[in-house]
């Protein structure tokens, strides 16, 4: 059964690789204070994570952002009514790639900054973030360097809240005030 999901993983990292090469979006940093639209991912499976992801979109909100909430539900039943969008296993193909309208709405729409708020690894969450037409992607430190710019390494004691406390910190501290050397 391991031998199949090293095939999985595989198979996934080299067509989201050949996707990369023909997507190109301009990257660039961003100060938080200019950034509009705000894109969120997060793993919606445990309430309490779910609670803190729509306490923070809410702050966001309040401080006159436009927020966009995609959350990866860990099961297959049909999804209930949420206050965010959702997708589950049932939208995910054999190679882990995720699918369905909520997905593809999500990747269509550009954001300032896109904040992957999963703490574990999550191949669908990192293809998201990978394809997404985002300026600036954060997220949690991952071995899949293709889908950030800045990524957060944590110690495995801290939560979803430090994580997001660092990122708001991180993002607050970014400014692209300075221009470019000329050659």
């Amino acid at each position: 059964m391991a031998a199949i999901q090293n095939l999985r993983r595989k198979l996934h990292q080299r067509l989201l690789q050949q996707k990369l090469r023909l997507h190109r979006f301009p990257r660039k940093s961003m100060e938080f204070d200019k950034a509009h639209q705000i894109g969120i991912l997060f793993d919606g499976t445990d309430l309490n994570n779910r609670d803190v992801v729509l306490r923070f979109a809410k702050e966001l909100r309040s401080a006159g952002k436009a927020v966009k909430l995609l959350g990866y539900l860990n099961n297959r039943t049909e999804s209930e009514s949420f206050p965010f969008k959702v997708f589950n296993k049932r939208n995910i193909d054999w190679l882990m790639r995720p699918t369905g309208d909520s997905v593809a709405d999500f990747l269509d729409h550009t954001f300032d900054i896109l904040l992957n708020l999963s703490m574990e690894e999550n191949p669908a969450l990192e293809y998201i973030a990978a394809l997404s037409k985002a300026h600036y992607r954060v997220g949690a430190f991952s071995k899949s360097t293709h889908c950030y710019e800045l990524m957060i390494d944590l110690p495995a004691s801290q939560q979803l809240p430090d994580l997001i406390k660092q990122i708001e910190f991180f993002l607050q501290k970014m400014q692209s005030t300075n221009e470019a050397a000329s050659v």
